[in-house]
């Protein structure tokens, strides 16, 4: 945390840069806002706390604490046009995982914007926009291909929006 603090010191120093830590850590330049960058992330930890003489199945209940995941996302701007996004999560084992990553270009017109690299399906809020809930719901662990390599276009307009992605999804190894 101390070389992030003095990297980002003299960042700021050099430049006409503004750290913002309001959802997460930002820092961009209000004058020229071809270059930022974001950090932001989402704790889930779990809390059980028992009162007297918890008693389940003839067996006491023990008051616990559990951090099931961290979750990361870095984002940021390349030139006026060009954004990227990469996001990160802790697995149930411990792991570290790479959950999606992928280039955005919005510079063919002010209403629509081309991703390439890992993009989701556009099926449901957790998939179809940046929205984050605490948990996935159903519809999205269940019944969606997910995340994987391919290119989508989102194009809006202010009666309508449209999301078109073409991915292959990730391969699992079916071998047991």
């Amino acid at each position: 945390s101390t070389c992030l603090g003095l990297a980002s010191g003299s960042i700021l120093a050099n430049g006409n840069y503004n750290l913002e830590t309001n959802g997460g850590l930002r820092v961009y330049d209000e004058n020229n806002n071809d270059h930022w960058f974001r950090l932001s992330g989402q704790v889930k930890f779990d809390q059980t706390y028992y009162l007297g003489d918890a008693v389940a199945n003839n067996e006491s209940l023990d008051s616990s604490a559990n951090l099931r995941a961290v979750d990361a996302t870095l984002s940021g701007g390349l030139g006026r046009d060009t954004s990227y996004k990469v996001s990160f999560s802790t697995g149930k084992d411990g792991s570290f995982n790479l959950n999606k990553a992928a280039i955005n270009y919005s510079g063919f017109n002010g209403w629509s914007k081309v991703s390439v690299g890992e993009v989701g399906s556009p099926y449901g809020a957790e998939n179809a926009s940046s929205t984050s809930f605490l948990e996935k719901s159903l519809v999205t662990s269940a019944f969606t291909p997910g995340a994987g390599l391919g290119v989508a276009v989102n194009a809006w307009t202010d009666q309508v929006g449209i999301r078109f992605a073409v991915t292959q999804p990730k391969q699992t190894n079916l071998q047991q």
